[in-house]
């Protein structure tokens, strides 16, 4: 785990008692596999901090009888920062399982795939393919960029370049119904796969955003990170031909058919998205927010992308903070990112909360007909 992660609630815009968690339901499958795996993404040089044209992926799926499930850890024991689920490295692919529902997964601004790991691993049990980005240049295990920063709409692009990987893969393409495909966007990755089901960006809007806080992340004039320092915004966007290209297309569509399901939680960027792109979504959607969410409020981010949205289900999460949907804190965490670790519902709850109501909705809407 990375310094630099204290950052994520501060980067995107400037009570009930806990209970005993209810256990959850036995799942269709006793234990997920994991496949860590790194496939072509044309462009992605551009924000990796080496230059690498390629994205890694965390693929989860059901595992056969028998093998055995590790935590999946964030830091290394006997001290990890993180604990986020259970899964067996490499385990062959459950007998009898074919043609599964895909699900793409996109974490929020400087996480990773492995903090969603609690929720992949839960999904893989119950009968799904899963595919996990770790966004270039701008994920908790590599070096961190101002361009993974500042080029956002880019990470809408990883996740149709993961999809295409996943199918086009003689491994994975033939365990996959690519019929019923669905995503999950945590935080800044709320937003990636908005953008992925065809909401731009709303230049007017983004624009009056940021004569209202102009020393908001996406209108300051700097941006600033651990990895890379102080960079200047304008700096960065103009500093090549390809950037400049890719700055061009920010405000474009970029809808991706193959989605027919999205589960949001904890959404981000809501004051710049087109409130008539929104309304134009019919796939269904489930919006998870906590109510006491102070890092993407709800007012003007769940609630308001709910008012927009014609097909979609909003719940909220009493008791719940933004980070409440990270894998669970171990001791390290506690102690060096404390922030991170608070919460008036202990974050096992949140997470078997979640995991029922994504089972339950992913059950219908990828469901054959």
């Amino acid at each position: 785990m990375r310094a630099a992660l204290l950052g994520l609630a501060a980067f995107f815009l400037t009570a009930c008692a806990p209970r005993a968690a209810d256990p959850v339901p036995q799942a269709r499958y006793a234990t997920a596999g994991e496949v860590i795996a790194t496939y072509s993404r044309p462009g992605a040089s551009l924000r990796d901090a080496e230059g690498r044209d390629s994205q890694r992926v965390t693929i989860w799926y059901p595992a056969a009888q028998g093998v055995e499930a590790t935590p999946r850890l964030i830091g290394s024991e006997p001290t990890p920062f993180f604990i986020s689920g259970e899964a067996a490295d490499d385990a062959p692919f459950a007998q009898g399982a074919k043609r599964l529902p895909l699900i793409v997964v996109s974490h929020g601004f400087g996480g990773s795939a492995r903090q969603l790991a609690w929720l992949g691993t839960a999904l893989a049990r119950e009968g799904y393919v899963v595919v996990a980005v770790d966004h270039p240049g701008n994920n908790g295990f590599d070096d961190r960029t101002p361009e993974g920063a500042l080029l956002y709409w880019e990470r809408s692009d990883d996740l149709r370049h993961a999809i295409d990987a996943v199918l086009a893969d003689p491994e994975w393409g033939p365990r996959i119904d690519p019929e019923r495909t669905g995503a999950v966007g945590y935080s800044m990755g709320w937003a990636s796969v908005l953008i992925q089901l065809g909401v731009r960006p709303d230049r007017a809007a983004f624009a009056a955003h940021c004569r209202r806080a102009p020393d908001a992340a996406l209108c300051a004039p700097t941006v600033s990170d651990g990895d890379f320092g102080t960079a200047n915004r304008t700096e960065v966007l103009n500093a090549s031909e390809a950037i400049r290209a890719s700055v061009a297309t920010e405000f474009d569509a970029r809808r991706d058919d193959r989605l027919d399901a999205a589960l949001l939680i904890a959404p981000a960027l809501g004051p710049v998205l087109s409130r008539a792109d929104l309304a134009q979504v019919s796939a269904p959607i489930l919006i998870l927010q906590g109510d006491r969410d102070t890092t993407t409020p709800a007012a003007e981010n769940a609630r308001a992308f709910s008012e927009a949205l014609p097909n979609d289900r909003l719940v909220i999460l009493e008791g719940v903070e933004h980070t409440a949907f990270l894998g669970l804190c171990g001791m390290a965490a506690r102690v060096r990112y404390a922030p991170l670790c608070g919460g008036a519902v202990p974050r096992e709850e949140t997470h078997r909360r979640v995991i029922e109501e994504a089972v339950s909705f992913f059950g219908e809407a990828l469901s054959r007909p």
